[in-house]
């Protein structure tokens, strides 16, 4: 697995411009549809949105974005910090606010990730929550 580009920033609200302009500067480079690297874009957001604002990120930590293209020419955003296990893709780990009604859908923000990457997965290990976004080449 190639790794194409990697950034680690603190664990604030204050890194998420640089990390989004990391981000942003990666997917420019891929040969997608602007409307679908805008949509890759917005679902990162959102993902790193939910880590800082829900994710009980201790100080002093770091989230790690890294772009990787693995041997079947996907590309792979994982998305790694060291906050408490938070599986942002189960609709029971967020606050009750950020639910929406129905108690078995995912919020809203979980719903538009699924639907612009298909393929994500989170996992746990070695204390860290590992959050992996598959793009498919178009």
């Amino acid at each position: 697995m190639e790794i194409l580009g990697e950034i680690q920033k603190p664990a604030s609200i204050e890194s998420l411009s640089s990390l989004m302009g990391f981000v942003e500067n990666q997917i420019g480079m891929m040969q997608f549809r602007d409307e679908h690297r805008k949509n890759i874009c917005l679902a990162v957001e959102e993902a790193l949105n939910n880590i800082l604002y829900h994710g009980d990120i201790d100080r002093g930590t770091d989230i790690n974005i890294a772009f990787k293209l693995d041997n079947l020419g996907r590309f792979l955003i994982v998305i790694t910090d060291y906050g408490a296990p938070f599986n942002m893709l189960l609709s029971d780990v967020l606050p009750d606010e950020m639910k929406d009604s129905k108690k078995d859908r995912p919020a809203i923000s979980t719903r538009i990730m699924k639907r612009v990457v298909k393929d994500i997965e989170y996992k746990r290990l070695e204390n860290k929550n590992i959050l992996t976004f598959t793009i498919p080449r178009l």
